[in-house]
């Protein structure tokens, strides 16, 4: 089997995850795009058998013609990518990769649309029962009394932790607003309390197979550093429900926060986490099931096998040093 890791990044471990299952014979192959002035630098290319450098995703049309044609030589199998833009961008395109014979492990563009678009999120999660912070438009801002402070003013399409502050007061939203007028912004509640994840995976077909469930013990920016596997049967059931709910394809990365004991569901992300290899060590080997999806060799009927993982397995990120002969 023949891969395509898209933005591949510092994601070279799951890479490696992927390998483990895969005969000498395979190719995995990782892309970064133009817009990274260190493109050829990127870390994640240590991992792969072959790397190519792409046109910007800025530049729609080029990029997907690029990526066609990678999988057209490449002979690629299934396609994935780790970063939130590349996703949206790619499930646009999902019948272009199947036409040459690529299974996509990509969203819909109505789930990515969702994901991406923190508005439509919070309208998904209500209609659809989930508890999640009260959010509202810079144009609803100016119409309506913002409901209580403090408030969170961040990017409604950003991602990464890019462009968020922390407002007490009306004049300090204004700022912030202001500030970044050339961004759309929105005004969130701000959510106090313990801090946790789901890794969602689902199916092909956008059904769930299995829910795991972590605790967040130290963030840097925006990405988990240290955390650690819960079982929790609640929780784990409104995982399931939300994956359910949503209807996305493969991993599915959610944060959430505990407040007065129920839990406020805050970003969904339709890829590998930063956190995975928290699962992984657990011993829910996502990479593994998304080969054997594609093989067709898993049934719904196995989907239960997929509910056990060891609790308390904790993750510490550390820094590697790499050295690139240039």
């Amino acid at each position: 089997m023949n891969i395509l890791f898209c933005t591949i990044g510092r994601r070279g471990y799951i890479v490696d995850y992927f390998r483990k299952h895969l005969s000498a014979d395979s190719k995995l192959i990782g892309t970064s795009d133009r817009n990274d002035r260190n493109t050829e630098f990127t870390s994640g290319f240590l991992h792969c058998d072959k790397s190519y450098i792409v046109p910007s995703i800025k530049d729609e049309r080029k990029y997907i013609d690029a990526l066609l044609q990678i999988c057209k030589t490449e002979k690629i199998d299934m396609l994935l990518s780790f970063y939130d833009y590349d996703t949206y961008i790619l499930s646009k395109y999902l019948k272009e990769f199947e036409v040459v014979g690529v299974k996509p492990v990509i969203s819909s563009h109505q789930v990515n649309h969702i994901c991406f678009d923190k508005v439509e999120a919070f309208k998904f999660l209500r209609r659809e029962g989930f508890q999640t912070p009260w959010t509202m438009t810079s144009a609803e801002v100016v119409q309506q009394e913002i409901p209580s402070y403090p408030v969170i003013v961040k990017p409604r399409f950003g991602f990464g932790s890019n462009a968020i502050s922390l407002a007490r007061n009306r004049d300090e939203v204004d700022f912030f607003l202001k500030y970044y007028d050339n961004e759309d912004m929105i005004v969130q509640e701000f959510i106090e309390g313990k801090e946790y994840s789901f890794d969602i995976l689902n199916d092909l077909n956008g059904q769930t197979i299995t829910t795991i469930v972590k605790q967040k013990i130290k963030m840097r920016s925006g990405e988990t550093d240290q955390g650690y596997a819960i079982k929790d049967r609640n929780m784990a059931a409104l995982g399931m429900k939300l994956g359910n709910r949503l209807g996305h394809v493969g991993p599915l990365d959610v944060d959430f926060f505990l407040k007065e004991g129920e839990p406020y569901i805050l970003e969904l992300n339709p890829r590998f986490g930063g956190a995975y290899p928290i699962t992984y060590l657990a011993g829910c080997d996502f990479p593994k099931i998304l080969i054997d999806l594609v093989n067709d060799e898993i049934e719904p009927s196995d989907y239960e096998k997929y509910h056990e993982y060891k609790e308390g397995i904790m993750m510490i990120k550390d820094i590697n040093i790499l050295t690139i002969s240039k």
